[in-house]
């Protein structure tokens, strides 16, 4: 009973920082430039969220292993994460102004996405690997 409370809780506030930030969003575009397009467009995506879960929610839950669920949320919270970082260092270095994608670039642009992906995937799966052999005596 406990655990479901929690895992409820932390589900319920890492959507409500997503909440706030879509809603940042509208408000900036409906002050700006009209209220028609910005809730017509937080309407179109609740109802496609919600035709999305009806849909898949359960099947994915029930067909894929918590544990790769995990390893594939995790892979691409790092991917992002790396991306951030990657920015920060070029925007501290004074190699890219502080905008957004102001000549930020990555070797290999959009594509290295992939290489990183397929070492972060390789690496976890190795140390999965590594911490599930029996120790030597």
């Amino acid at each position: 009973m406990y655990q479901q409370i929690f895992v409820f809780g932390a589900a319920f506030l890492g959507s409500a920082v997503e909440t706030t930030e879509a809603l940042t969003f509208v408000l900036a575009v409906g002050l700006t430039r009209g209220w028609r397009e910005p809730l017509l467009g937080t309407l179109l995506a609740v109802v496609l969220l919600g035709l999305l879960v009806l849909i898949f929610g359960q099947l994915i839950v029930t067909t894929i292993p918590e544990w790769a669920l995990k390893l594939l949320v995790g892979a691409l919270l790092l991917l992002f994460g790396l991306r951030w970082l990657h920015k920060a260092v070029l925007r501290s270095a004074g190699i890219v102004a502080a905008a957004e994608g102001m000549g930020a670039s990555w070797p290999g642009d959009f594509l290295s996405i992939f290489l990183l992906a397929a070492i972060f995937l390789v690496a976890s799966q190795l140390a999965v690997t590594l911490i599930r052999r029996p120790a030597l005596a």
